[in-house]
Parts: C-alpha cells; sequence; structure tokens
C-alpha cells in the first residue's frame, strides 16, 4: 500500500532513487539510498570513514546549528563534514513518520 507524500518525493528527488516517489519507505531504506548517493558521490571522508564530506545537496538535508565564524567575517562557516549515523538520524528528523497497525482479522491502516 503506498501513501503520496510530499517529503518522500522531495526525499527521491533529491537523492536521485530509483523507487517510486509515492512509496512509504522503512528508516533502513532511507539509510541505504543515503549510503548510496555518500558511495555514487564519493563523499566519505579519507581520514575517518565513519564521518561524510558535505556536498551542497547534504548540506542542505539536514538541520545543522553552527556557530563556527568564518575567518573574513561574520557569516557562518559552513559545515564540511558530519558523522554517517548523524546525518542519516538529521535527514530522518526531517521526513514525516508513519506506522502501520495490523490487528487480527481486520486490514492494515497506516497512520
Amino acid at each position: 500500500m503506498s501513501k503520496d507524500l510530499p517529503e518522500s518525493r522531495i526525499f527521491v528527488h533529491f537523492f536521485g532513487c530509483d523507487i517510486s516517489k509515492t512509496e512509504l519507505f522503512a528508516s533502513t531504506q532511507i539509510s541505504q539510498v543515503i549510503n548510496k548517493y555518500i558511495k555514487t558521490h564519493n563523499l566519505v571522508n579519507q581520514n575517518d570513514q565513519a564521518y561524510v564530506n558535505l556536498d551542497d545537496l547534504l548540506r542542505a538535508s539536514v538541520k545543522v546549528k553552527t556557530n563556527v565564524k568564518a575567518e573574513s567575517g561574520d557569516a557562518e562557516k559552513p559545515l564540511q563534514f558530519m558523522r554517517r549515523d548523524e546525518l542519516v538520524r538529521n535527514v530522518l528528523e526531517r521526513m514525516q513518520s508513519w506506522h502501520e497497525i495490523r490487528v487480527g482479522g481486520k486490514e492494515v491502516v497506516i497512520k
């Protein structure tokens, strides 16, 4: 069963997935898509593979609170890298949650 979720369409579009834009995704699927994107775009940090170098798309996909100031003035310096697990968790937080409810003998309810 599928449900049309705007957040899912955005996710599919941005990460270039070849999966349906209307499907509901499990968190493991989201993680797999992000990891594929990281590998395809060679974004694994060479100094520590637990970290990912953030490109513009990944930077835009996460909520980042930073107070690091650029050396040339008051503008904030863009985040350059992030732990892979933190990146996935951050993307998941921006997506709409869904739950599947099953009661014996009754139709499955997705909310």
